[in-house]
């Protein structure tokens, strides 16, 4: 069961709050970063105007080294980029 955040995100359920602590290394969760926003993550959530992940505490970490790896923002855009047209062709090929 998740706890409640007692930080910066009172009364919201947060993965990283034990009973009486964040476990977050710096004790808070950090906003979002640009990338995380385009057509907008499924991770993303609002609280007092400010937009957060509920899956990584600290989203700049996860974009360091290329995409993050739950970003179903990216997924959406990649689905939308293929070609119906490509997809039978490279099929004949086979």
């Amino acid at each position: 069961m998740l706890q409640k955040c007692t930080t910066l995100k009172p009364d919201h359920e947060c993965l990283f709050m034990k009973k009486d602590h964040c476990t977050f290394g710096e004790g808070f969760c950090h906003p979002i970063i640009d990338s995380c926003l385009g057509p907008e993550c499924e991770h993303v959530q609002t609280i007092n105007d400010v937009k957060y992940c509920d899956a990584y505490a600290y989203p700049a970490n996860k974009w360091k080294w290329g995409d993050c790896p739950l970003a179903t923002n990216l997924k959406k855009v990649e689905e939308e980029k293929k070609s119906p047209v490509v997809q039978r062709k490279f099929k004949k090929k086979r």
